[in-house]
C-alpha cells in the first residue's frame, strides 16, 4: 500500500539555467551535503538573505550614524576620504553652484565607518557606481578656512584619505548628490592643465596609480593668512 503523500506548503517552482561551471560547484556542495541539489538551493537562499539582512541592518545603522565632524574650540575637526578615479589622463572632480573650484569625490567617513568602508559607500552614492579599492595613496592633514554657510570663516583641521579606484572600462559616472547645504553637485572630468582651483592640488602633479607608496601631504591655509595680515 502506498504511503500518504505529505502536505508540501512549497508550492511555487523556479526553473533556474545554470552554466557548466555553476552545476559543477552545485553538484559538488549536493554530494559532500548529502543532500538533493534542491535542498542545497533553498539553504543557500536562506544564507544570502541572512547576509542581506545583515546589510541592511548595517547601513541602517550607518545612515543613522553621525560624520566625524565635531566642533573643536572655535573651528572644527573633519575626517574624510577622497577618490581619486583615473581615465585617459584626466580624474574625476566635483563642483556646485556655490563654489569656484573643483573638490575630490568622497566624503565625510561616518562614526563607525573605516575609511575604507567610507570610500565604497562615497563613490557609490556620488557616481551611482560600485568600484573596488586600488590601494591608499595619500595622506592629508589640511587646515583651511570654513567657507559653508555651517562653518563660514572658521578654522578647519581636516584629515583625508585619498584612495586609488579601479574604475570600470564602461565606467558612466552619475552624480545624485548634495552638499550639507543643499547645494547640487556635478561630476566633471578634469584634465591636470584644468585653470580653476582644484582640492587638492596635488592632484595636478603627483597621480599616478602604480605607484604603491603612500604620501604624506600637508596644506595650512593658516599660514598664508598670517603672512597676507602681516604683509
Amino acid at each position: 500500500m502506498a504511503r500518504p503523500k505529505k502536505d508540501d506548503a512549497r508550492k511555487i517552482t523556479y526553473k533556474v539555467r545554470l552554466n557548466e561551471d555553476e552545476n559543477r560547484i552545485l553538484e559538488e556542495a549536493s554530494e559532500y551535503a548529502a543532500s538533493p541539489k534542491s535542498e542545497v538551493f533553498r539553504a543557500a537562499l536562506h544564507d544570502y538573505h541572512r547576509t542581506v539582512c545583515r546589510n541592511r541592518a548595517k547601513e541602517e545603522k550607518r545612515d543613522a550614524a553621525p560624520d566625524m565632524s565635531v566642533p573643536c574650540g572655535s573651528g572644527a575637526i573633519n575626517i574624510r576620504v577622497g577618490a581619486i578615479i583615473l581615465k585617459d589622463g584626466r580624474f574625476l572632480m566635483v563642483r556646485n553652484d556655490l563654489s569656484d573650484y573643483f573638490y575630490s569625490v568622497g566624503g565625510r567617513i561616518k562614526f563607525g565607518e573605516t575609511a575604507e568602508e567610507a570610500i565604497l559607500r562615497e563613490v557609490l552614492e556620488e557616481t551611482g557606481v560600485k568600484m573596488e579599492i586600488d590601494h591608499l595613496g595619500f595622506v592629508m592633514e589640511n587646515y583651511f578656512i570654513g567657507d559653508s554657510p555651517a562653518k563660514m570663516g572658521k578654522d578647519i583641521y581636516e584629515l583625508g584619505f585619498y584612495f586609488y579606484m579601479k574604475v570600470p572600462e564602461n565606467f558612466e559616472p552619475v552624480c545624485g548628490s548634495i552638499t550639507e547645504d543643499g547645494q547640487t553637485e556635478y561630476l566633471e572630468w578634469v584634465s591636470p592643465d584644468e585653470p580653476r582651483t582644484i582640492f587638492p592640488a596635488f592632484f595636478r602633479t603627483e597621480l599616478d596609480i602604480n605607484d604603491r607608496t603612500v604620501k604624506h601631504r600637508v596644506k595650512d591655509d593658516r599660514q598664508n593668512r598670517k603672512a597676507q595680515g602681516e604683509g
